[in-house]
């Protein structure tokens, strides 16, 4: 017999605490990188004092910023591929690899499941 299961983002705390009937000042939240105690006073200034970059469209093949990855980590720039967060990384690997039939061991990152889906992968749920 099939059955529903909720799939959340870890962050939807709001509709988590609405299925769960919990309250959101009970929660940790640990579903994003978010510093709960927000930016440090530093980080502000220096965010501040950088606004010009705003102006400015970035390099879409990140060029420094896979150089400097490189030359730190002694590896070729080649092999460094930034993203714009873990989403558009897990999409570009699906997209190239495209999997016909993918198993997800779980609880787990929704985008797998999201992503798989566009790509038409039939998918196994294994809940650990």
């Amino acid at each position: 017999m099939p059955t529903t299961k909720m799939v959340f983002h870890g962050s939807d705390i709001e509709k988590i605490c609405e299925v769960y009937h919990l309250n959101q000042k009970d929660i940790v939240k640990f579903g994003a990188n978010v510093n709960p105690l927000g930016l440090s006073e530093n980080v502000k200034k220096q965010l501040a004092s950088h606004l010009d970059i705003l102006s400015s469209y970035p390099d879409r093949d990140y060029t420094t910023l896979r150089n400097t990855i490189s030359e730190y980590c002694n590896v070729p720039a080649e092999f460094i591929l930034p993203g714009n967060g873990s989403s558009e990384l897990i999409a570009l690997l699906i997209q190239e690899r495209n999997p016909k039939h993918t198993l997800i061991l779980g609880p787990t990152y929704s985008e797998y499941s999201r992503e798989l889906s566009f790509s038409g992968s039939t998918q196994e749920y294994y809940h650990l």
